[in-house]
């Protein structure tokens, strides 16, 4: 991104400061401490991503803060009134196009300007940047690099997938709970089955049923017939009682007459009985007396052979009753055990269609198990590949050689005789490698490393990993190489290192605008910049 204008308003110690920047060439920015050199590329960075690189306000309460950049091919603006801040920004030739938010306008910008974090590791660098890459730890050269390389853009997806796979637990851990309820159940249904076999097994067989009620049903036909054949000859025994009891009575009042006969006078008119008269009314007398003795001894021969009869038929209808008590008795236990034994096969097959049920039912929480453990198991590779031990060990290990072979192209100009190697493993003291980015520095600190180096010695050194590291980040994100601003970065530099830096910068400046912003007078002596701007409290003379 090529910067060609930028005008600050009530930014910093900028009231209104506007400074046109050459398409290439070195640019020379000097002044007192505070003048507000360094607020040049705050300005640019305040106004294309809404930050600064010391994350200070630069801004006063209350007061209107605005920045315009102009690019080769855009026009940015951003202004700050109060609380509120804006954005516009349009392609040059064009209208600034409206946003619902700044916020949208910000993510449209950065799809042509890239990101903040990779302009600031390409575009500035500071001398507070100078030894960041070198004297710090692995875990954070590992972050610059990825920042730089782009690889935080797996981040998000890294996120992502290990939500996945924390959910995807959650889910496995969820269905093995369903698996092992559902074999409980399972097993339970078992038993059930088990237990309505057991009980249809010990309930008797109804076999028998019907050739028992056609026995019972003649049984009680054949007592209902002795009943009312006993009842018959009772009542005809009652009736020959009857009629004994009328021969009786009139056995009686012919005996009576007899004896009245015997007497000489009649005991009503009290005249002599004849004896013709007698003997006549007293064969009478016996011929009815011979008759019913005749019909009295009919009456007990009858009773005594239907008191036989009579007695035959009890003993029949005591034998068929007990008999019938008995198969019914029988009969009502077949049919119990039947309805028991109809249950109890009811309760079976509702068990077994229960444990088939069942079955199923472990057998998809089995399946969704595998299937889960399956999709657990991509999920899982996926983090690992996204993950810092995956494909960014590959990208990191061919960044490292790039960087290896950039830094010491431009050592070669600021350091001649030194070289660097970046190696993406340590060597321990007690033997063997670590997985830790390693820097080697062969021809300076007499073999002790960079901790090992002079100031100057150093500055070299970390200006080459500084324009590695650009060459690298530029690479990486396909970006041009564009306006590069260096703050106070070669501060610290000998008059050698001077000498080897003005070369760098001819050499930079030859497609490109450098920034240079310095307070070493040597170098500002010797620098034969295109521009050169000097500030005095945020007015540039």
């Amino acid at each position: 991104m090529n910067v060609r204008r930028v005008e600050l308003r009530g930014f910093t110690r900028h009231k209104e400061t506007a400074i046109e920047l050459p398409s290439r060439g070195v640019v020379l920015v000097t002044g007192d401490n505070g003048a507000g050199k360094s607020s040049l590329v705050e300005g640019v960075s305040w106004c294309l991503w809404g930050k600064t690189l010391r994350g200070a306000v630069p801004w006063q309460t209350g007061a209107v803060c605005g920045a315009r950049v102009l690019t080769d091919q855009l026009d940015i603006q951003r202004e700050r009134r109060g609380a509120k801040t804006d954005l516009l920004w349009a392609r040059a030739g064009t209208d600034a196009a409206l946003f619902e938010s700044a916020t949208k306008a910000q993510a449209t910008l950065e799809g042509e300007v890239g990101t903040w974090d990779v302009w600031r590791r390409s575009h500035a660098f500071s001398s507070a940047d100078a030894s960041h890459f070198t004297l710090a730890t692995d875990a954070e050269r590992k972050r610059l690099l990825e920042a730089i390389l782009g690889l935080d853009r797996f981040d998000p997806a890294l996120d992502a997938c290990r939500a996945d796979v924390r959910l995807q637990e959650t889910m496995v851990a969820q269905a093995e709970s369903r698996v092992a309820v559902a074999r409980a159940h399972l097993d339970a249904g078992r038993q059930r089955v088990l237990d309505a076999e057991r009980a249809l097994a010990s309930v008797p067989s109804p076999e028998g049923i019907p050739e028992l009620e056609q026995q019972v049903t003649a049984l009680t036909t054949a007592v209902n017939q002795a009943r009312a054949q006993v009842e018959g000859l009772e009542r005809a025994a009652r009736t020959r009682a009857r009629q004994l009891g009328e021969i009786a009575g009139v056995s009686g009042g012919q005996a009576a007459r007899a004896a009245r006969l015997d007497r000489d006078t009649c005991p009503t008119c009290e005249q002599a009985i004849p004896q013709a008269v007698r003997q006549s009314v007293r064969q009478a007398a016996q011929g009815e007396q011979a008759k019913l003795e005749a019909q009295r001894a009919e009456l007990n021969r009858c009773d005594t052979e239907a008191d036989a009869e009579l007695d035959r038929l009890r003993a029949e209808l005591l034998g068929n009753q007990q008999m019938l008590s008995s198969k019914s008795t029988r009969l009502a236990a077949l049919r119990q055990g039947a309805a028991l034994r109809d249950q109890a096969e009811r309760t079976r097959r509702q068990a077994e269609l229960s444990l088939l049920d069942l079955s199923l039912k472990v057998s998809e929480a089995e399946k969704l198990v595998a299937e889960s453990q399956g999709s657990g198991g991509v999920l899982a590779a996926s983090a690992q590949v996204l993950g810092l031990k995956g494909v960014r060990v590959q990208v990191l290990a061919r960044a490292l050689a790039g960087l290896e072979l950039v830094s010491n192209r431009w050592l070669a100009r600021l350091a001649p005789g030194v070289t660097m190697r970046v190696r993406p493993y340590a060597e321990k003291k007690s033997g063997g490698v670590s997985d830790a980015i390693d820097i080697v520095i062969e021809g300076l600190g007499d073999g002790q490393g960079y901790r090992a180096t002079s100031g100057g010695e150093r500055r070299r050194l970390d200006v080459a990993l500084l324009l590695a590291l650009a060459e690298v980040a530029s690479a990486a994100h396909a970006r041009e190489p564009g306006t590069l601003f260096l703050d106070e970065v070669f501060d610290a530099l000998d008059r050698h290192g001077i000498d080897a830096v003005i070369d760098v910068l001819t050499e930079l400046s030859a497609n490109r605008c450098v920034v240079v912003i310095s307070h070493a007078p040597e170098l500002i002596k010797r620098l034969n910049p295109a521009q050169h701007f000097h500030l005095t409290e945020g007015h540039v003379g």
